[in-house]
C-alpha cells in the first residue's frame, strides 16, 4: 500500500469517533499520534477578541481565563497583549468588569 493511500484512510475520522472534542489522529507511522480538538485551528486571541465583542465591558487576564476556560492565566495575558495591538480593542489599567479589581483590563471599542 502507499503511503499517501494509508495517510487517507488513516486521517479520515468520523463524528462517531470523536472523544467529547477530542480526537486521535494515527497517521500510520507507529507511536506517531496527534491530538486535535474541534477548536483547533481558532486561536485563544480570536476566542478572546470574540468573547469581548459579544460581552461588553472591561475584563482583567484572571477573570478573562476562568470565562474562557483557559488552563493558565499567562494564556489571557498573551491573547489581550496581542490583541491590544489592534484598534479595535483597548487595554490599560482600570476596574474589572466581573471581580471590580483595579488591575490592567482590556475592552472592544
Amino acid at each position: 500500500m502507499h503511503l499517501q493511500s494509508r495517510i487517507d484512510n488513516t486521517t479520515r475520522i468520523s463524528d462517531s469517533e470523536m472523544l467529547g472534542n477530542r480526537r486521535t489522529l494515527n497517521w500510520g507511522a507507529p507511536g506517531l499520534i496527534l491530538l486535535a480538538t474541534r477548536e483547533a485551528a481558532v486561536t485563544i486571541a480570536e476566542r478572546l477578541g470574540k468573547w469581548l465583542q459579544q460581552n461588553r465591558g472591561a475584563y482583567c487576564d484572571d477573570c478573562i481565563a476562568r470565562e474562557l476556560q483557559l488552563p493558565r492565566r499567562q494564556q489571557a495575558n498573551r491573547a489581550s497583549n496581542s490583541l491590544a495591538t489592534i484598534s479595535y480593542f483597548y487595554r490599560d489599567r482600570g476596574t474589572c468588569s466581573i471581580c471590580g479589581a483595579e488591575k490592567k483590563v482590556i475592552e472592544a471599542l
